[in-house]
């Protein structure tokens, strides 16, 4: 299910980084992104604006996730010297391993503190008699 649309992403989140044509595929890249964190429990709450926030911050990574497969294999810049010319390229997979824990903390930022975010599988209740 994909939790948010172009029209909530652009005049609510005022977003600009992406295209209307490629937000649908991005915001439900995120919005299975999100059902993965929550257990599938996002679905009773696609209406919480926290939770439509969450989807255009994760796209907007998943745009930059998508970029940087795309680079070149030389990678990008990293650090650059002007004094005897000395240039360090990252390679795509350590930007895009940068970028993978980038989607955890983002989702945090907008989930975190929700009642129905949790992902406390095998946790139970010791009572003692």
């Amino acid at each position: 299910m994909n939790y948010c649309g172009y029209d909530f992403y652009f005049n609510d989140f005022y977003g600009t980084k992406i295209d209307g044509e490629s937000f649908p595929r991005l915001a439900q890249k995120a919005s299975d992104y999100i059902d993965f964190l929550t257990l599938g429990r996002a679905k009773n709450h696609s209406e919480d604006p926290r939770l439509k926030r969450a989807v255009c911050a994760l796209a907007e990574v998943y745009q930059e996730i998508e970029q940087a497969e795309s680079v070149t294999a030389s990678g990008e810049v990293a650090s650059e010297s002007v004094g005897s010319h000395s240039i360090t390229y990252r390679s795509s997979a350590e930007t895009i391993q940068g970028l993978n824990a980038k989607l955890k903390t983002v989702a945090d930022m907008y989930l975190i503190g929700m009642s129905w975010n949790t992902r406390a599988i095998g946790v139970r209740h010791v009572h003692s008699a």
